[in-house]
């Protein structure tokens, strides 16, 4: 079961299958010398993002409509999501515009853009 939470309304869904991909990104700075070096330099107390590409499938249409609204409610908002480890996440959608794709007679899949923290 994974969980959203967005302005203190849980949203709960059961059984959904679920692909993982999570991308990291580190600030860092770029400079070539006079002498034509390349220098990269980041510090450890700039932020790092975490953009995790969720892929729910849904079996029943009811639920992948329900995702969607949810995707819809949440444009430029901070939200929870608790996922299948138990962990707890805080951010935001990143595309809010994404689309229910029906891929099979009754499989409905909906790919999301979390980028958020460990809580």
């Amino acid at each position: 079961m994974v969980t959203f939470v967005l302005n203190g309304v849980s949203h709960q869904f059961r059984n959904p299958s679920l692909g993982n991909i999570d991308e990291l990104s580190f600030q860092r700075i770029n400079r070539r010398t006079r002498g034509g070096d390349l220098i990269i330099y980041r510090d450890s107390d700039w932020p790092k993002t975490e953009v995790q590409n969720l892929t729910f499938t849904f079996p029943k249409e009811a639920d992948a409509q329900r995702m969607l609204q949810l995707v819809r409610n949440s444009i430029g908002q901070l939200m929870q999501y608790t996922d299948h480890e138990n962990r707890t996440w805080e951010g935001i959608i990143q595309n809010p515009a994404t689309e229910l794709v029906q891929t099979n007679r009754s499989i409905w899949t909906i790919n999301i853009l979390f980028e958020g923290d460990l809580v």
